[in-house]
């Protein structure tokens, strides 16, 4: 018997970071602004919780010791298409990986450190992209 995920009357926004403190910074920001915001230090931790809510958008770090936020990327792409993910790493991207991404339904890619205001827009199109998907 399955459970649909529940919805939030806020914004959803899970942030995904194995690092702590860039987690947590990324988190504060987004909560200061009014977002609903859960945080997971993993792609499996991200999965369990994308199981059981219905987060607006995704924002996950590429490198992780055990898996890649390519896996998580792929994985809401095909359990949820129009949930749009943000990609936010650290340092240059390869074309093929910036293909790969994009081609995986990737909303955003910010490169850290980041600027607030391009993670504004990144949120901006991302949330646009789910309104329009719905």
């Amino acid at each position: 018997m399955g459970t649909e995920p529940k919805q939030c009357a806020k914004q959803l926004v899970l942030v995904v970071d194995d690092e702590h403190p860039m987690r947590n910074i990324m988190a504060f920001d987004l909560a200061a602004r009014g977002f609903d915001v859960r945080e997971a230090e993993s792609v499996a931790a991200a999965i369990e919780l994308l199981a059981g809510l219905a987060f607006d958008v995704v924002i996950t770090d590429l490198r992780f010791p055990a898996s890649s936020g390519l896996d998580l990327v792929r994985w809401v792409q095909s359990q949820a298409g129009s949930r749009p993910v943000v990609v936010v790493t650290t340092g240059q991207l390869s074309d093929a990986m910036r293909q790969d991404l994009v081609a995986n339904g990737v909303a955003a890619i910010l490169e850290k450190p980041y600027l607030e205001a391009e993670l504004d827009l990144a949120l901006t199109a991302a949330l646009a992209r789910r309104r329009a998907a719905d």
